[in-house]
């Protein structure tokens, strides 16, 4: 009997191991429940495994999709077409994550390039090299990233050595491919699917710009100093109210919507640019395109607060919030957010990054442009109008690589910092 007596350790340790049991049934019946109730939300948060056949026949001819998988223990490269797959081995994670801040850090300001050069040459020749030859005629590159690579712009990277300090000749990836993002493999055949749902009624453009920001937020003297930025890792609403107006992002919607016939366009500015006009619209909810421009807010810590902020309005806070996008619902085949850092979140295990863009994701629209750093407020209409001026004739993200192309010709702003952080996630 005393030596079938269990110990107090051995005790907590059983004690620990049923929870965790309970949890973790706790957690699967979530999951059913989810899967059964929020069809949308499964499709993306949780996507059903597919063999290759699967994800080939989502793939179209002239795209590739180069998916990688970091860890210390093996690092690879899957390259997927519809007619083949390859699997190459990659530096560890550390290792790609040292070359990968350096070419953060080198396109960070407009004023410096640091170890960009190097780095960059260096994450090109690791990280898509090896495929090359397998590259030639295809014309959109499909990147299903990985831990640290969730935070690299690829269009940045560079082919061939560099020759001069102009950016402007750089041989940057951009000049050869269209790239596009996607959370996994498993998540194509659900974008390559959608179809927007066009109704007479709606509106080719919906826009949201220029918010005010606190009773101080008016006076602005100099747009061209401004970027759109993150207030931090924890922003507390009354720092927000702290935020400089965004002027230029007024002057963005204005040009783009000049595009538009004004009867197929509904701009809401100022006051007006408010989470009521969002999360109760019909015509938010059936626009073609929808475009925000204003300052993001990142909160890492907790994505599901992360989100953009607005305007004010009677009974919300001016901050739309991920939690908030997952339940709006959107027939848009495209939503732009001309924002900072639009495109972070936090990396979750078998989920990759969940933030604003994986909101709007499971909202509905099949494709979203964000930005993975701080964007110049004075600089990103431009882009931006170069970007909608395409999409006339070219893919979505054809059209972002000719607008990038642009901006990187005209000479002035050719530095990856302009161009760089604006990025396709989804269909492209």
């Amino acid at each position: 009997e005393a030596l079938s007596k269990q110990s107090p350790e051995e005790e907590r340790v059983d004690a620990l191991a049923e929870r965790l049991k309970r949890a973790e049934d706790a957690r699967q019946e979530l999951e059913r429940t989810i899967r059964a109730n929020h069809r949308r939300y499964a499709e993306v948060r949780y996507p059903p495994p597919l063999d290759l056949q699967g994800i080939q026949a989502s793939l179209d001819p002239d795209w590739v999709l180069l998916e990688y998988s970091l860890s210390e223990e093996g690092s690879y490269l899957f390259l997927v077409t519809r007619d083949g797959l390859e699997v190459h081995p990659l530096p560890r994670t550390r290792e790609i994550a040292s070359h990968m801040e350096r070419v953060r850090a080198g396109v960070a300001s407009p004023g410096r390039l640091g170890g960009y050069v190097r780095s960059a040459r260096w994450l090109y020749e690791e990280l898509v090299a090896p495929v090359r030859p397998r590259l030639d005629g295809k014309q959109i590159l499909l990147i299903a990233a990985d831990g640290p690579l969730h935070f690299l712009s690829f269009e940045a990277l560079l082919t061939a050595d560099v020759q001069g300090s102009d950016p402007a000749g750089f041989p940057y990836l951009l000049r050869d491919f269209a790239l596009g993002y996607v959370p996994s493999a498993s998540v194509l055949p659900l974008l390559s699917a959608a179809k927007t749902r066009e109704s007479k009624a709606a509106k080719q453009l919906v826009a949201f710009a220029d918010p005010v920001y606190g009773s101080g937020s008016s006076g602005v003297a100099d747009s061209g100093a401004l970027t759109r930025g993150a207030v931090g890792e924890r922003p507390a609403l009354q720092g927000l109210s702290r935020l400089r107006r965004l002027r230029g992002s007024g002057l963005e919607v204005e040009r783009i919507a000049g595009l538009y016939r004004p009867d197929d366009v509904m701009i809401y500015m100022g006051e007006d640019a408010n989470e009521r006009h969002i999360k109760r619209n019909a015509l938010v909810e059936t626009a073609r395109r929808l475009h925000f421009a204003a300052h993001g807010v990142l909160n890492a810590e907790r994505p599901a607060l992360s989100g953009l902020r607005l305007s004010k309005s009677e009974g919300d806070d001016g901050l739309l919030q991920v939690y908030e996008i997952f339940n709006l619902k959107l027939e848009a085949e495209l939503v732009v957010l001309s924002a900072c850092e639009s495109g972070l979140g936090r990396e979750v295990t078998g989920e990759g990054l969940v933030g604003v863009t994986r909101a709007f994701l499971y909202a509905g629209a099949p494709s979203v442009v964000v930005s993975l750093w701080r964007v110049r407020d004075d600089t990103a209409p431009d882009l931006m109008l170069d970007f909608y001026q395409g999409l006339n004739q070219l893919g979505k993200a054809e059209a972002l690589r000719q607008a990038k192309l642009t901006m990187i010709g005209a000479g002035r702003h050719s530095h990856p910092y302009y161009w760089a952080p604006f990025v396709l996630v989804g269909k492209p």
